[in-house]
C-alpha cells in the first residue's frame, strides 16, 4: 500500500498506467493484460494530446470528452463500453492505492453497459463448422476441434471455463470450473460430448505417445501443452476464415441458449446451464437435483438439432 501524500494525484499518468499494467500482468490473464495495455495506451495517448500529463489534471469534463472521442472512432457501443471499463478500473485502482482520495468520475460519466444483441448460428452453420475441422493438419487436432464444438454447443460455457476442463471430468461427465467473479459452476456433459472427447484423447495418445492423467488439462496443443484461452480464440479464428462464418466462443453460448429454449427447455434450466445466477438465485439451482439437470440438458441438447430427421 502506498504512503499518503500531501499532493495526491501528482504522479505521472504514464508511470501510473505502467504500474497498473504490471499489477495486471502478475494477477490477471494474458488476454486481460493485453486488452488493458491496448485500451490504456489509447487513453494515455489521448490524455497527452489534450494536456493531461498528471493524474490530478484529469477531471469529469475530460473523461466525458474522452468518451466522445471513443464514440467518434466508429467503434461499436460494446467496444466503447469495454474501453471505458478499463479506464474506470484503472481509476478505481488509484483510489485503492491511495493515489487519489476519490474517483474523478461520477455515475453517468462513463456509458452504461449496452443491451446484448445475440446472434445465434443456425444448425446448418454449425454443421459447416464441424465439417471444416477435418482440414486440420493432424487427425487428433481435427478431433479436438470437433469435440470442442460439441462441448460449447451442449453446455454454452465461456472460453475461460472451457480452458479449465480436466481429463478426469470426462469419466465423471461433469466439470466444476470457476466463473467470472470467482463463482463455482458445474458443466454437465452428455454422452455425445463424451464420445467425441474420448475419440480426440485416443488419437492424441496415439500421436503424442502418452496418456494424459486425470488432473491434466483436457484440451491440448503442440508439442504437448495445455491449450490457452488465446489458443482457443485462434482455433475459431481459423474456422471463421475457412467457412466465412464469424464464430467465437460466446456465439456458441448464444446459440446454445437459443436452441435449447426453442427445444422446450425452461428458462430456469438455461440460466443454470449457463451459470447466470446471482447469489440470491442459488436457491433455484439447489431446487434442481444434479441428476435432473444432467438429464434435462441431455434431452434438450442443441446437438440434437444436428441430427437428420428420422424417416417415417
Amino acid at each position: 500500500m502506498r504512503r499518503r501524500s500531501l499532493s495526491k494525484g501528482r504522479e505521472s499518468l504514464v508511470s501510473l498506467i505502467k504500474e497498473y499494467l504490471d499489477v495486471l500482468r502478475t494477477n490477471r490473464s494474458r488476454l486481460t493484460y493485453e486488452h488493458a495495455k491496448y485500451t490504456l495506451g489509447l487513453f494515455e495517448s489521448w490524455c497527452s494530446q489534450n494536456g493531461v500529463q498528471r493524474l490530478y489534471e484529469l477531471d469529469r469534463h475530460k473523461i466525458r470528452r474522452y468518451v466522445q472521442y471513443l464514440n467518434g472512432l466508429g467503434k461499436s457501443k460494446s467496444t466503447v463500453w469495454s474501453y471505458c471499463c478499463t479506464v474506470r478500473a484503472f481509476l478505481n485502482w488509484c483510489v485503492q492505492e491511495e493515489i487519489l482520495d476519490d474517483p474523478v468520475y461520477r455515475k453517468g460519466d462513463f456509458p452504461a453497459k449496452p443491451h446484448p444483441h445475440p446472434d445465434p448460428m443456425t444448425p446448418n452453420e454449425i454443421l459447416k463448422l464441424i465439417d471444416a475441422t477435418k482440414s486440420a493438419r493432424y487427425p487428433w487436432i481435427a478431433a479436438r476441434d470437433r469435440a470442442m464444438i460439441y462441448v460449447l454447443l451442449h453446455t454454452g460455457v465461456r472460453r475461460g471455463e472451457l480452458a479449465q476442463m480436466k481429463v478426469g471430468d470426462v469419466e465423471r461427465m461433469v466439470s466444476v470450473v470457476t466463473q467470472k467473479g470467482g463463482r463455482a459452476h458445474a458443466i454437465f456433459l452428455n454422452g455425445e460430448c463424451v464420445l467425441e472427447i474420448r475419440r480426440y484423447l485416443r488419437l492424441y495418445t496415439r500421436e503424442i505417445g502418452r496418456d494424459l492423467s486425470p488432473n491434466e488439462a483436457l484440451w491440448r496443443t503442440l508439442p504437448d501443452n495445455p491449450l490457452s484461452e488465446h489458443g482457443i480464440h485462434q482455433i475459431f479464428q481459423r474456422l471463421s476464415e475457412r467457412t466465412g462464418i464469424h464464430v467465437w466462443c460466446h456465439r456458441f453460448r448464444q446459440t446454445s441458449a437459443t436452441l435449447r429454449l426453442s427445444s422446450g427447455a425452461s428458462t430456469e434450466l438455461v440460466r443454470t446451464a449457463l451459470g447466470h445466477c446471482e447469489e440470491r438465485s442459488i436457491l433455484h439451482y439447489v431446487k434442481l437435483a444434479q441428476d435432473d439437470i444432467a438429464r434435462l440438458m441431455d434431452e434438450t441438447s442443441p446437438l440434437k438439432a444436428l441430427k437428420p430427421p428420422k424417416r417415417p
